[in-house]
């Protein structure tokens, strides 16, 4: 698995996250290790009352927000490791 392209499949439903929703999620993983294994870093970004509540489609649109974010802060985690920045 390629730790820096986020994949969800397209052909079933996904409602994007946008604004505040989207900052609320880069927030929480801003506090955690780039590095980190993918499920602690998506288990600390859930909302405290979990997902079951909301439709199909903005999990789908939370789990890619989730995984762009953490692709975009390992892309820049090793830039700065590797002084290209």
């Amino acid at each position: 698995m390629n730790l820096y392209r986020p994949t969800i499949a397209a052909a079933r439903e996904l409602e994007p996250l946008v604004g505040t929703n989207r900052g609320m999620v880069r927030q929480r993983l801003a506090n955690i290790h780039c590095m980190s294994p993918i499920l602690k870093a998506a288990r600390a970004a859930r909302p405290d009352g979990g997902l079951r509540k909301y439709p199909v489609g903005l999990r789908r649109g939370w789990a890619l927000c989730v995984l762009a974010t953490l692709a975009e802060y390992r892309i820049l985690y090793a830039d700065v490791v590797t002084g290209n920045i």
